[in-house]
């Protein structure tokens, strides 16, 4: 088996990522979970709901997907079943928005939107683990 490595870096080389963190879900909005990079795999467990009813309380990603998708792992007390969820799934968050008014600058967002299928009730608590192969530019000496 082989693999080609199409990220590769021009005149850089390669760093790998990883986040793992913790959030509470709340509102009835889907999640913007910036990450500060585009992940190339994400796997999201709700821990709160885990093994109680049947949902999707296990769920993964990997770069290239479709917008909006997700695999996805049903829970419940008594059984087990997987999913191709084809919305409601998680979308990338590559983002800069230009503010005018005071502060003026630029936030950029990288990460993934978490969707309907996924986000949970209020007060779940969710655990992740976010992996990303980024470039990185050696500018050499930048003191003249």
């Amino acid at each position: 088996m082989s693999t080609t490595d199409t990220d590769a870096a021009v005149g850089g080389q390669q760093q790998l990522m990883v986040k793992t963190g913790t959030f509470i879900a709340g509102g009835t909005n889907d999640i913007n979970l910036d990450l500060g990079f585009l992940p190339d795999f994400f796997a999201l467990f709700n821990y709160t709901k885990f093994a109680t009813d049947g949902n999707a309380h296990v769920a993964f990603w990997f770069s290239g997907m479709t917008a909006d998708h997700a695999i996805a792992l049903l829970v419940g007390v008594a059984s087990t079943s997987g999913a191709l969820y084809t919305s409601g799934g998680f979308t990338e968050l590559d983002t800069i928005t230009t503010a005018t008014t005071n502060p003026v600058g630029q936030t950029v967002q990288k990460g993934l939107l978490i969707g309907s299928n996924l986000k949970g009730s209020d007060s779940d608590v969710f655990y992740f683990l976010a992996i990303g192969n980024c470039s990185v530019q050696d500018y050499g000496d930048l003191v003249t």
